[in-house]
């Protein structure tokens, strides 16, 4: 079926007003009721929602403890903390700048910037959830970590070597403004670190509106490396690197399930762990009919596609089609 064309929605980075309709969706991870609509410029590529439509505020997408951990666990965070990922991040960097001071936005828990403070860095970070600053602080030790939302309402912020944005820029409303803030708090010939869901990875293309990493309807704009890097010059960056890397088996393991749920091959229920998290959410309803075939597929031991798929991730991140983009500019 031919798509809807959309000619009087802006696209968040370029402006222009020609967009495709791309996937309608729905949220798979937590179950907020409704459906999703994403569409796709038709000139920088960028897929993107219209936020007007949402019917919630951005606030009340967000279950509760979204993205971090309770300040009260006595989990070993270590395996958190040195991941490969957060290795790839640091290196990436490294190659450029040995050691310095480094503000991460959306900083979450804290695990990154704990793993760049023991390699050196003066760290800091901003995150808008306040349950995220206490576990960093608490449990975490890093003293220099607030609250508050991008970009800061506040101008007096020290000046830093490099900003970081992990998987946080598909979160924002405005994406340019976002950069252009960053580049506002670095010193000159800053770096920016920015690692977010790669549109045109393999996962991507084959399960489109089941793709985990579309996270609707709380990722708003999905970027490819090549309109990332638009986003990047038009605010006055120059690439250094880019690259395209896959971390774990998730985002095809998960997209499956969720594909399967569909099919109605597995039995829909309820998932109990999704509903304390829930009651954050303004007006969310409980529903039982939300796929989340997740546990039941463990319970089967179904996780011998693995090693097949670590494979497949090989070879997507060699043709530069991995999950994540990862991109590191310098202010000029």
């Amino acid at each position: 079926m031919k798509l809807k064309l959309i000619s009087n929605l802006a696209c968040p980075l370029c402006g222009k007003a020609d967009s495709r309709s791309f996937a309608v969706t729905k949220d798979y991870n937590w179950g907020i009721s409704g459906s999703f609509n994403y569409f796709r410029c038709t000139d920088c590529g960028l897929v993107f929602q219209n936020t007007k439509c949402l019917g919630k505020k951005i606030s009340q997408l967000y279950p509760k403890f979204y993205g971090t951990h309770s300040a009260d666990s006595t989990e070993d965070f270590e395996s958190k903390i040195n991941t490969r990922a957060n290795s790839i991040r640091a290196e990436t960097l490294e190659n450029f700048l040995a050691s310095g001071a480094i503000f991460d936005v959306g900083c979450g828990s804290g695990f990154f910037l704990k793993f760049m403070r023991r390699r050196g860095w003066d760290v800091s970070g901003l995150d808008p959830a306040q349950e995220h600053v206490t576990f960093a602080t608490d449990k975490l030790g890093l003293d220099n970590v607030s609250t508050g939302g991008w970009p800061p309402t506040y101008s007096k912020m020290k000046k830093v070597d490099v900003v970081s944005f992990l998987h946080v820029i598909e979160h924002l409303t405005h994406p340019t403004m976002a950069i252009a803030a960053a580049k506002n708090m670095m010193v000159p010939g800053g770096l920016l670190l920015i690692e977010t869901p790669n549109i045109k990875s393999w996962p991507a293309r084959i399960f489109r509106s089941r793709w985990v990493a579309l996270d609707a309807p709380r990722h708003l704009n999905l970027f490819s490396p090549d309109n990332l890097q638009y986003a990047l010059k038009k605010a006055d960056f120059e690439i250094l690197y880019v690259t395209t890397y896959s971390p774990s088996t998730m985002e095809y393991s998960e997209s499956f399930r969720y594909a399967l749920a569909d099919l109605n091959l597995y039995r829909r229920f309820d998932s109990n762990q999704h509903i304390d998290n829930m009651s954050s959410i303004e007006g969310s309803e409980k529903n039982s009919q939300v796929s989340n075939p997740i546990q039941r597929l463990k319970q089967m031991g179904l996780h011998c596609e693995r090693l097949f798929i670590n494979y497949i991730n090989g070879l997507a991140d060699w043709m530069g089609s991995g999950c994540n983009i990862l991109i590191l500019a310098r202010a000029v």
